[in-house]
């Protein structure tokens, strides 16, 4: 099977195109960590639903926050407990530093990122809380610590995935993050084309950041 630069741009993902944009513009609001597979590889998967699991500082927060900054247009990030998600929104306040984004506490959301997205934060602590968020679509719904979440909430609130603009290229998408996870769960059996692309990234990555290049650790 011979591929050949051309043919690996036109298949890129949205995730894929605006890392290679922003890379080549220097406008990137964020970046999977060069040395980090997994979160370069979870960055750009196509998978619909996705488990991402590691251990703490493992990056699996900032996953969510990328994603949410960088590749979806309207998403949400749920932690068990709303005192659990300040965290998340110290991180967010850090990547949108400077961007014109607004944040508003009221709503625990941002609007006005770069792109024209919007990220929300959200918390089900009891089972009826999940009924405030009935009906309202996104097409990025992240989940922090999956395990302090029931079967039924999880299940009630991914029904609502997809994006309500019919023009958009964005793929609806469903990240939870849990501990630990290995690489028996499938998180590396992306393919050929999938391995040739992480690997183009990381190096674009190494090269933006002035890492060491991969290939010569090897």
């Amino acid at each position: 099977m011979e591929l050949q630069l051309p043919n690996l741009l036109e298949r890129l993902t949205p995730s894929e195109q605006y890392l290679l944009d922003a890379l080549l513009s220097d406008t990137l609001l964020w970046m999977p960590h060069p040395e980090n597979i997994p979160q370069i590889m979870a960055y750009v998967s196509e998978a619909n639903i996705l488990y991402y699991g590691g251990a703490a500082g493992g990056g699996k927060s900032d996953l969510l926050l990328g994603l949410a900054t960088t590749a979806h247009k309207k998403s949400i990030i749920f932690r068990r407990e709303f005192p659990q998600l300040r965290e998340l929104v110290d991180r967010s306040a850090e990547i949108l530093e400077g961007t014109g984004a607004h944040y508003t506490q009221t709503y625990t959301r941002w609007t006005g990122i770069p792109g024209g997205r919007r990220l929300e934060f959200g918390a089900v602590q009891h089972e009826k809380d999940r009924e405030k968020y009935k009906g309202r679509p996104h097409d990025l719904k992240g989940f922090d610590e999956i395990p302090d979440f029931t079967e039924e909430q999880f299940r009630f609130l991914i029904a609502w995935n997809r994006s309500t603009d019919p023009n958009s290229v964005v793929e609806s998408y469903v990240l939870v993050t849990l501990l630990p996870m290995r690489k028996e769960n499938g998180l590396y059996d992306t393919g050929l084309l999938g391995y040739l692309m992480t690997m183009l990234i990381r190096l674009l990555l190494e090269s933006y950041v002035g890492l060491p290049r991969w290939m010569d650790k090897m």
